[in-house]
């Protein structure tokens, strides 16, 4: 691995100097990747994922949180994509540069719920392999992110993870809620609320392994039915998820 901390925040990658922003006015340039991971984030991963051969990334910004990862797991192939139209040219003469071309697949444009044009990707990267480790920090909505988790759950290995990142947005003291998170019916919690309500809806089915801080992990030893379908609330209840409430 080539990429060293030198702090929380920044570190240098093949002689080239990396950093951890939230501020998406700031772009990588030939001189400097900027990538949206934290240091703690990428530890994590390392952690708990030593060695996936296929990564899926969504929600990339300009794809320098896939360079790290790239080199963080030097057997791994990615596919990453991003809803923005036009990648960062800096973004792609790192990746030829550290000689990573032929291990990331950066794709603009698709959304993440793209029932067509994501299976074509991963079939065009990946065959008919299936997936080790799923990345989901894209929109973060409900509805994006539950469409996105019935098209590539199905893909995922067994002993494969699906990790949703930010899932906690909703509930961020002093958080102020962004357009068009605010717009949403539901926030991106209830999906996890509802992943938890599936394991006594699904007796015997294992699927939802743990939550650590802003990233919550799923881990696949069964197939499960549509996201719609894995909640089931025995009368009189019924379970509707959050309601918007006027302030």
């Amino acid at each position: 691995m080539r990429q060293v901390w030198t702090s929380n925040h920044e570190g240098v990658i093949g002689g080239v100097p990396f950093r951890f922003t939230t501020d998406y006015a700031e772009k990588t340039s030939p001189a400097e990747i900027i990538a949206l991971k934290p240091k703690v984030f990428v530890d994590r991963y390392r952690d708990m994922f030593p060695a996936p051969k296929r990564i899926v990334e969504l929600g990339i910004f300009e794809g320098g949180s896939a360079i790290l990862f790239a080199d963080m797991y030097p057997d791994a192939e990615i596919v990453a994509i991003d809803w923005l139209q036009d990648g960062n040219p800096a973004i792609a003469q790192h990746i030829e540069r550290l000689g990573l071309s032929d291990r990331v697949h950066l794709h603009w444009g698709v959304s993440q719920d793209d029932a067509e044009a994501l299976p074509r990707i991963l079939r065009e990267a990946f065959g008919d392999e299936t997936i080790d480790l799923v990345i989901d920090d894209a929109s973060h909505q409900y509805g994006f992110t539950t469409r996105a988790f019935d098209i590539l759950y199905p893909r995922l290995a067994k002993g494969g993870h699906y990790v949703i990142e930010d899932w906690g947005w909703a509930h961020w003291p002093g958080y102020t809620v962004p357009e068009p998170l605010a717009s949403d019916d539901k926030p991106l919690s209830a999906m996890i609320v509802e992943l938890v309500l599936a394991t006594a809806s699904l007796p015997g089915k294992h699927f939802m392994k743990q939550i650590r801080g802003a990233q919550a992990i799923v881990e696949k030893l069964d197939d499960l039915p549509p996201f719609s379908e894995i909640v089931h609330t025995n009368q009189p209840f019924r379970w509707t998820g959050y309601e918007r409430q006027p302030y």
